[in-house]
């Protein structure tokens, strides 16, 4: 994937059905980690055959400061808005209700040179831990979503 600034990135938090928060990042972070579980099976103390294990979710964490921000849902201000849809307050999940919400995160990166896009799909995110720091103006936030891979595409 190579290095890159989120300068260049917009981000969608969406509900997965019709509301969606996009925000034009200015400075931050965001991160995103997939793990693959491998079971080497030994034969008489010796490594035979390798297998994989279980699936593990895409760990997210992400902290930045926005340069401006979009919703042509939601009429609250625009912290209130990003932690409603995160934390699902006022929304559903489309699917099944046994779940506890989830929201769809979608990066698209644009390299300014070439005109290079990259787009970082990470579905079903729940959260975990949401913080604030009202004097930087920065939103932090941490969970796992429930698949085993981004869904990553270049144009």
């Amino acid at each position: 994937m190579g290095q890159r600034s989120l300068r260049d990135a917009v981000i969608t938090i969406s509900d997965g059905a019709s509301a969606d928060i996009v925000l034009k990042v200015g400075e931050g972070n965001f991160s995103f980690t997939e793990r693959q579980n491998v079971e080497y099976i030994r034969d008489r103390g010796i490594i035979d055959t390798v297998r994989l294990g279980d699936d593990e979710p895409v760990d997210v964490s992400f902290d930045i400061m926005w340069d401006w921000i979009f919703s042509g849902t939601l009429t609250s201000t625009d912290a209130d808005s990003i932690r409603d849809i995160i934390k699902g307050n006022g929304y559903t999940t489309v699917g099944g209700t046994c779940e506890p919400y989830a929201c769809d995160i979608t990066i698209v990166i644009t390299d300014a040179v070439c005109g290079y896009n990259e787009t970082i799909t990470l579905s079903d995110f729940r959260w975990e831990e949401l913080s604030y720091d009202l004097k930087a103006g920065t939103i932090s936030c941490s969970g796992k979503c429930n698949i085993a891979t981004a869904g990553v595409a270049s144009v």
